[in-house]
């Protein structure tokens, strides 16, 4: 592909579907720049949660986003954490940015808990919880579910995978409050995987 080529692909990129009333179309919130791209289902997911969750993404060459950054497309206000980008070269020249996104489905505060202490009568008091921080956007996806056979009840064992951004300062045993009214406890936390992004297993928090 020659330059021209290459700038003809992304004129393309930006004309047809990279606007919004003549506007760059996805916003990168952590940086407050806006650059022309879209992002769509991904039509090739192998199941109903991959289709929701992971997400494609295409943008210009010179878009200002990198890996593990908050996004949001103008044209459904969606948020997006963007999971991996490559940039798609020919003939020397980049093209357009593939990516692949993460869909943010609800946001959360983060609770901590301070160590028990113990009474005047040696017996341990309730921790108490803060909030460490608010209305963080994240990705959750519903691992596994079984139920948890006790004399008395049953207790549903739900495993939840989270999708947070790594400059967030969560800790094991900090509780995910969420938007949408569930409660989780951080029981693992993996840095590793994905860049500028960590994967957090939880369980249902029933402190």
């Amino acid at each position: 592909m020659s330059k021209f080529a290459a700038r003809l692909s992304a004129r393309i990129l930006r004309t047809r579907t990279g606007t919004i009333d003549g506007e760059p179309r996805i916003i990168n919130l952590d940086r407050n720049e806006s650059f022309y791209g879209y992002v769509e289902i991904n039509t090739q997911a192998t199941s109903p949660v991959a289709r929701i969750k992971t997400h494609k993404a295409w943008f210009m060459p010179d878009a200002p986003v990198g890996d593990g950054e908050l996004i949001q497309d103008r044209a459904d206000d969606k948020k997006y954490l963007v999971m991996s980008l490559k940039k798609e070269i020919d003939g020397g020249v980049c093209a357009y940015i593939d990516g692949t996104v993460y869909f943010v489905n609800v946001t959360c505060d983060i609770e901590r808990f301070s160590s028990a202490t113990r009474n005047s009568f040696g017996r341990a008091t309730e921790a108490e919880g803060t909030i460490v921080a608010y209305d963080i956007p994240i990705m959750t996806s519903s691992m596994n579910m079984n139920v948890n056979e006790q004399k008395d009840q049953n207790l549903a064992q739900e495993k939840i995978k989270v999708v947070i951004q790594s400059k967030v300062e969560v800790q094991i045993n900090d509780r995910l409050i969420c938007s949408s009214g569930s409660v989780y406890k951080v029981n693992s936390i993996n840095r590793d995987d994905l860049v500028g992004l960590w994967v957090l297993h939880v369980d249902v928090d029933v402190r």
